[in-house]
């Protein structure tokens, strides 16, 4: 081991070079032979030799091959790391070559793993990292582009590239890793992400070499945790249908071993490399079998509800109702505060998921001129339940145990009481609040013509008439016109919304009445593109708003 570190300042004084075999963040790595013994390695040099955190993460990667035993670890031949502090040195590393294709190679030339194949080499994999973390080493960069198969075995996977490896007392302590996002993009994990600071949990590992497991069987990167409806990797359409064919009967336990490495929460995943392996290690003792009766099925459904995640959304989905309820309560006190000259309003009701979506409020009994009623959205974000609504109200609430009561009662019975008062005060407003639109519209015509410049889109104004008894009909014709989901996506995707007066934009009326509500496509310059009535009919909403969308494309 005396050999190993040397003072070299130059990797060329004791290698000669062959061939590059690959190029990461930290710098290029080459095949390489020792001038006077022969030996093969690959050698890694530092790229941007002048930034010492660089070289002090160079210096930690050293260490981690120096220090760890293990065959599916290369062991460190030579490096002059340890004289990071003197920028004379032109840092290197020297490992063991390994011949082999690197992870990613192997599944773009030949295709995805058996499923008895991909659970084997995810085994040797959490060996590995169970081999670091017992060691006190967190590796935070394992992707497919730094696992190479000993000579092509899909059961030796190597593990390579430690210059995001972490271990205490090392190298020093980065301080500079709160401000900067660490790990891969091969599987974006927030605990990584800037200013978190669980950026040295072992259990980041752990779901990296879940996204190993995923990626081998699927082809695909997994990328983040949840995608843009909240679907973790392995609920995601195509790959779902692929996994659950894989998996065969172990399919519910196959699916909540993935539950548990792609949740957002860390305190849901596998608590450790021994669990997680012990987990695996369970669905390859058994095998999916085709031509099940109805016993193997009423068995593999049982399964599937002891899930814990299925378990867990269920809990979920009674404390997101919980929340609705208790919020039910309290506007039925605010009807029983106003004697009777209000009513509850309530319509719309969706539970997707764990999640409600509904509007409720009150309204003015006798003609419901006067009606507060936002669209309410109580969903479950990671370890909370967000409430918010079209009125702009906000608040979080423990998603396992949420608290009603006390504050969110009260600030729940204030936002209500307000958006009343500020209804009686402005009753043109109202409709604003109705959850027409997936966002809060505009009330200003120069706001929202800055806003479209500043997000490059047009506007689509709603005109009415203020001084029309029934305000153009405004409530009735865009309830119906934007009564689609569908319909809401698009204007939100494309179109900054403003719901205006006719006194506030007198130019784009000229005989300043409106008997039925219009609508107006304005350029982010203010110039009329297009104009029409509010039909009060959703398909003619929907087919309306793509029509817009599809002038936008033409015109660009």
């Amino acid at each position: 081991m005396a050999g190993i570190w040397t003072d070299d300042k130059k990797w060329e004084q004791e290698w000669l070079a062959h061939e590059i075999v690959g190029q990461g963040g930290q710098g290029v790595t080459k095949r390489v032979e020792n001038k006077k013994t022969g030996e093969i390695g690959c050698l890694k040099v530092l790229s941007k030799q002048n930034d010492m955190e660089r070289r002090l993460r160079f210096s930690r990667e050293a260490s981690a091959y120096d220090t760890c035993n293990h065959f599916l670890i290369p062991t460190l031949l030579a490096s002059n790391a340890h004289c990071h502090a003197n920028t004379e040195c032109k840092l290197f590393l020297v490992t063991e070559f390994i011949a082999g294709p690197t992870l990613s190679e192997r599944i773009l030339n030949e295709g995805t793993l058996k499923w008895g194949d991909a659970l084997k080499l995810t085994a040797e994999l959490l060996r590995v990292v169970q081999y670091l973390h017992e060691n006190d080493w967190v590796h935070r960069d394992i992707k497919p582009d730094n696992i190479i198969l000993r000579d092509g075995q899909v059961a030796a996977p190597v593990l390579l590239d430690f210059g995001l490896s972490y271990k205490e007392g090392v190298a020093q302590t980065l301080d500079t890793e709160h401000g900067q996002e660490m790990g891969n993009r091969f599987l974006r994990l927030p605990e990584l992400s800037i200013g978190s600071a669980a950026k040295r949990d072992e259990r980041s590992d752990l779901a990296f070499v879940g996204g190993i497991l995923f990626f081998v069987l699927t082809g695909a990167l997994p990328a983040t945790l949840q995608d843009f409806e909240g679907q973790m990797p392995h609920q995601r359409k195509d790959a779902l249908a692929q996994l659950s064919a894989l998996s065969g009967t172990t399919a519910p336990l196959f699916l909540d071993f993935l539950d548990r490495c792609f949740s957002p929460v860390l305190s849901r995943r596998h608590p450790n490399a021994m669990s997680m392996l012990s987990a695996l290690e369970n669905l390859l003792m058994h095998r999916g079998y085709e031509g099940s009766g109805p016993e193997e099925d009423l068995a593999f459904i049982k399964s599937h509800l002891q899930r814990e995640s299925v378990a867990e959304l269920q809990i979920l989905s009674t404390n997101c109702r919980a929340v609705y309820n208790a919020m039910d309560n309290i506007v039925n006190g605010v009807v029983a505060e106003l004697n009777g000259q209000f009513v509850r309003t309530q319509g719309g009701m969706q539970q997707r998921g764990a999640s409600v979506h509904t509007n409720l409020g009150v309204a003015q009994s006798d003609n419901h001129e006067i009606r507060f009623s936002p669209r309410w959205e109580i969903d479950v974000r990671g370890s909370d339940i967000v409430v918010y609504s079209s009125s702009e109200f906000l608040f979080r609430l423990d998603a396992l145990k949420p608290e009603t009561s006390g504050e969110f009662s009260l600030s729940v019975r204030t936002h209500l009481l307000k958006g009343v008062r500020g209804l009686i005060e402005a009753p043109s407003r109202q409709v604003i609040y109705r959850g027409f639109f997936k966002a809060t519209p505009l009330a200003s015509l120069r706001q929202a013509m800055a806003e479209a410049t500043r997000l490059n889109k047009r506007v689509l104004a709603v005109l009415y008439d203020d001084k029309h008894r029934q305000l153009s009909k405004l409530d009735y014709s865009l309830g119906y016109f934007m009564e689609y989901e569908a319909t809401k996506a698009e204007v939100h995707e494309n179109f900054v919304v403003a719901i205006l007066p006719v006194s506030e934009a007198k130019h784009l009326v000229p005989t300043g009445t409106l008997e039925t509500a219009r609508w107006f496509l304005l350029d982010k310059h203010g110039s009329i593109l297009a104009q029409q009535d509010v039909y009060a009919n959703p398909d003619e909403g929907l087919k309306t708003v793509k029509a817009l969308v599809m002038y936008g494309q033409q015109s660009a």
